[in-house]
């Protein structure tokens, strides 16, 4: 699921952001990430989410049964040269959330 660009959470105090709603069925995952993710690729913003969407439905069925396994899988296959070697003025936020 997508959701359209919107200015920072907490940014401005007289908006409010959109909200998304999603039906979570037991043995699913849900990924959330910052823009940063994609920033640090340095590649255009759809070729930076096919890497992490490829990265995504492409793990290991054993790393898809633990989050934070299936964030270290992708942060490994989205930037390859690590945190440290990208560049540090994006900041890099990804959550992973199982359901049970």
């Amino acid at each position: 699921m997508e959701t359209s660009v919107s200015a920072p959470l907490g940014m401005l105090a007289c908006w409010e952001a959109p909200s998304v709603e999603i039906l979570a069925e037991p043995g699913e995952t849900v990924l959330l990430y910052t823009d940063g993710l994609l920033h640090r690729t340095g590649e255009t913003t759809d070729r930076a989410f096919a890497r992490l969407h490829a990265a995504a439905a492409g793990a290991p069925r054993a790393l898809r049964r633990d989050p934070g396994a299936l964030a270290d899988h992708v942060l490994r296959s989205v930037l390859p040269d690590g945190l440290d070697a990208a560049d540090g003025a994006e900041d890099v936020v990804l959550l992973a959330v199982r359901f049970e």
